[in-house]
């Protein structure tokens, strides 16, 4: 899941905010947060990686953006990757939202 554009090109910092619900198979399936620059959807950083495991509801998470990220426009991608073994509901996001300072 991308995001649309977000402009950062006048932030001196921003967070990443949403809310995920995990049920994701550990050492095997994973989710990955990227941050990609919206002209050409060349990565950035990758804020986020190997996620897995289980929440037993919804969580709130927040990861602050890298400065490589600042005085840019960018897109988030939230990305699962799954092997084809497996009885897991996977990695849900929802509320997505960028705050700037």
């Amino acid at each position: 899941m991308r995001s649309p554009p977000i402009d950062l090109t006048t932030a001196g910092g921003a967070t990443l905010h949403y809310a995920e619900f995990r049920d994701i198979e550990e050492g095997f399936d994973f989710g990955t947060i990227r941050v990609l620059d919206a002209a050409d959807s060349s990565e950035i950083a990758v804020i986020a990686d190997n996620i897995d495991g289980v929440t037993s509801d919804w969580e709130q998470a927040r990861e602050a953006l890298p400065p490589e990220a600042l005085g840019k426009v960018i897109r988030i991608e939230f990305r699962f990757t799954s092997d084809d073994i497996s009885n897991f509901a996977g990695w849900y996001i929802d509320d997505p939202q960028v705050t700037v300072p």
